[in-house]
């Protein structure tokens, strides 16, 4: 597991260094876009609150079954659409999700490099704390939003399984029984990739690399929730709404911090008047 661990930071860093390389060779000259904004006083604060509450309720929530209330588990009680996860169980995927999980929220400091190479304090600390607001969002929401509904996970179905091995997968295997809802690792996915698929055509343009960026970021997190489903730890609406959740975080917060431009220009001379509209 260790070994495992090791390769996967040897990768992410990897693909830091490959990312913030392209991203530097390839960036355009433009203003960057963002700025702080009075809606920092609320979003932040809201944000980290959400974070720290929610750590604190997971830490005193106790979301195990017994080997009792395994037993009584039925996946007949599970809707049609989600039933087909009771079936699954894959520890390989389950740690292809882990990788994913951990590679995602650092990628988009690969897109602010090139500030940071010309020394643009000021847009790296608003491009730092627009992140800051959708991870702690993200994972604040999704963290109180399984302890208030605390679904039993998928694999706890799984009678190919007895009660006692269920029971002992509570364990490192997976934990958190019942924090289906929703996935956490897909919500995460999907926020980092917005965000970064978004900042990085917001402030380098749209181009062909933003559209690999999209199509590359997007298909990962997608991929993300497909590991978590068939692992056995979620249920395909858990990942579907992660992927909401997460995917309209990353892009609303971005949205919020743009510039607002004045693009209509007057111009008053002497037997002249004229009105511009910048697009």
């Amino acid at each position: 597991m260790q070994e495992h661990k090791k390769m996967h930071r040897k990768i992410i860093m990897l693909v830091m260094i490959i990312l913030g390389t392209q991203v530097l060779l390839n960036a355009e000259k433009k203003d960057f876009p963002y700025e702080f904004n009075k809606k920092d006083y609320y979003i932040f604060p809201l944000a980290t609150a959400l974070s720290f509450s929610g750590d604190i309720v997971m830490n005193e929530t106790d979301f195990d079954l017994t080997v009792s209330e395994i037993e009584k588990l039925d996946r007949s009680d599970v809707n049609p659409f989600d039933r087909p996860a009771t079936r699954n169980w894959d520890r390989n995927l389950d740690d292809a999700s882990d990788f994913f999980s951990s590679t995602f929220p650092i990628l988009p400091a690969a897109i602010i490099i090139p500030q940071i190479y010309k020394k643009q304090w000021r847009n790296t600390a608003v491009y730092a704390s627009m992140y800051l607001e959708t991870y702690y969002l993200t994972k604040g929401i999704t963290v109180l939003t399984k302890a208030m509904t605390q679904r039993t996970r998928p694999y706890l179905y799984n009678n190919s399984f007895s009660p006692e091995e269920r029971f002992n997968f509570q364990g490192d295997e997976a934990p958190e029984a019942k924090s289906s809802f929703f996935s956490g690792h897909t919500s995460g996915a999907f926020a980092a990739a917005v965000f970064f698929s978004k900042t990085y055509t917001d402030i380098y343009g749209n181009n062909t690399w933003s559209k690999v960026i999209w199509t590359t970021s997007l298909s990962a997190a997608a991929f993300t929730g497909y590991c978590r489903v068939e692992a056995g730890e979620h249920f395909t609406s858990d990942v579907i709404v992660g992927a909401v959740v997460g995917g309209a975080i990353g892009y609303i917060v971005p949205e919020l911090h743009k510039k607002k431009y004045n693009n209509v220009s007057l111009s008053v001379m002497p037997n002249y008047f004229g009105v511009s509209y910048k697009f």
